[in-house]
């Protein structure tokens, strides 16, 4: 059997003092030297490897210190209720707060949208890679397109100390990925990417969001946790997410899997997993843009002929948010 990396015996390690909430400033490094094994390392937050992190933090972090600028009235209502009014949570410390690994999150996808603006992966590399050289001749990031289109981006893997190839999403679409540790937190940033899209498409003119959504689990015990919290939008009314003056504007429909209703027009939630979504799939298709390359055929106009699958209402609407949790 292999040998865990901490023994299920020990506690583990911790800074003394830190607060989930705040902006960390120090990080743990393994020594052996140490007694406990750890060391604490207080120059700055643990530095990250991947590609885009680095800049575009930096970006946020300016951005949310000059009190975010540039953001709309829905963003700038929903940060103030967030993260600075006091809140009362049953079963949690008071006053409740959002930790800082959330507020992080979703600040950045609302920087992404709001602040940054462009859609295209390619120009957001362009500008927010944090490039390394494996040599000093030769580009660490380089653009490619395949023979059947693909757009991909060949780039030296400082850790791995080799080249990568790796995907890029079509250049109108959107996609984006959050890394977050397990026990972060991570539905409760669905849970507020959900409530500020709602918001935005139903009082900012012309925003590219949505009041649809679609949250997609890896497998049936993922689902199950997803269907514990988002069921009857049970969440919402659990966690200090939506503003008291907002509360009886949020109308929304969850539909889960293997139910066969009909979206409404006010705002539609479906939750399902990922196989359900493939066997629905038509296989013999050809996709006539980027949207339909994702999401897969557009469904026939004769709705009264058979009951829809869910991929099929999901393609129905007119705009969607999908959320794909645990997309490793």
């Amino acid at each position: 059997m292999p040998k865990s990396l901490i023994s299920y015996d020990k506690d583990l390690p911790e800074i003394p003092g830190r607060m989930p909430w705040e902006n960390p400033d120090s990080y743990l490094v393994k020594d052996n030297k140490e007694p406990s094994g750890w060391r604490i390392e207080t120059s700055c937050r643990r530095p990250s490897d991947l590609l885009l992190v680095t800049k575009i933090r930096a970006a946020v972090d300016k951005w949310r210190d000059d009190g975010y600028p540039g953001a709309s009235k829905v963003t700038h209502r929903l940060f103030s209720y967030w993260f600075d009014e006091d809140h009362e949570v049953a079963n949690y410390p008071v006053p409740f707060r959002y930790w800082f690994c959330q507020r992080e999150a979703i600040e950045t996808l609302v920087w992404l949208i709001e602040i940054y603006g462009k859609k295209d992966t390619v120009d957001l590399i362009k500008k927010h890679a944090e490039v390394s050289r494996k040599d000093l001749f030769e580009d660490s990031v380089v653009f490619q397109t395949t023979m059947d289109g693909r757009r991909q981006i060949r780039r030296y893997v400082t850790e791995l100390e080799k080249d990568g190839v790796q995907d890029l999403p079509p250049e109108d679409l959107r996609r984006y990925a959050f890394k977050m540790a397990t026990g972060s937190g991570k539905t409760w940033v669905m849970a507020m990417a959900l409530v500020w899209s709602y918001f935005h498409k139903k009082h900012i003119a012309k925003s590219p969001l949505s009041n649809n959504f679609l949250i997609v689990a890896p497998n049936v015990i993922v689902y199950q946790r997803l269907e514990k919290d988002f069921a009857a939008n049970k969440i919402f009314y659990e966690l200090p997410l939506i503003p008291p003056e907002w509360r009886g504007a949020f109308s929304q429909k969850v539909i889960l899997r293997g139910e066969s209703t009909e979206p409404d027009a006010s705002g539609n939630l479906f939750l399902t997993n990922i196989h359900q979504l493939y066997e629905s799939r038509d296989q013999e298709w050809t996709p006539q843009n980027s949207i339909e390359a994702i999401m897969g055929r557009k469904p026939n106009k004769d709705l009264a002929a058979s009951q829809r699958s869910m991929l099929e209402r999901v393609k129905s609407l007119k705009d969607v948010v999908v959320m794909n949790d645990e997309a490793h």
